[in-house]
């Protein structure tokens, strides 16, 4: 896993930017991306992150990531697959939106379980 040094350093090298033009276009002082690129200072605030992301056009949460030092999940449980089909029946039927309301009342335990019975009937 990358960290923020190095994943901050690729994607300027990618974008082609400057510190000079990340600073301007983040709010930042070109001193403190270096900093930042190099690895010289490394607890950046969430503030920081967000006038990152923002100056590098990337989602914030790319940003935070390579911050934590933390390899991000990935045994998900929720299969893509089966998210859109289910955002598709929203759509296509006119009470499905009050089933999505009443979805997210659910607690987290409660949508966990639905869930597994989601994946069972799929796999049967």
């Amino acid at each position: 896993m990358e960290t923020l040094a190095q994943y901050l350093d690729r994607l300027m090298r990618q974008k082609r930017l400057t510190p000079k033009e990340l600073s301007r276009r983040s709010g930042l002082t070109d001193n403190y991306i270096i900093r930042l690129r190099t690895g010289q200072q490394d607890n950046p605030t969430v503030a920081t992150l967000k006038k990152l992301a923002t100056g590098l056009g990337v989602n914030a949460h790319d940003l935070f990531t390579a911050a934590s030092s933390v390899e991000p999940a990935t045994d998900s449980c929720i299969d893509p697959a089966l998210l859109l089909d289910l955002v598709r029946k929203l759509i296509s039927d006119p009470g499905g939106f009050e089933a999505f309301q009443q979805l997210l009342k659910l607690s987290a335990h409660q949508r966990e379980i639905l869930i597994d019975k989601a994946h069972q009937r799929r796999a049967e």
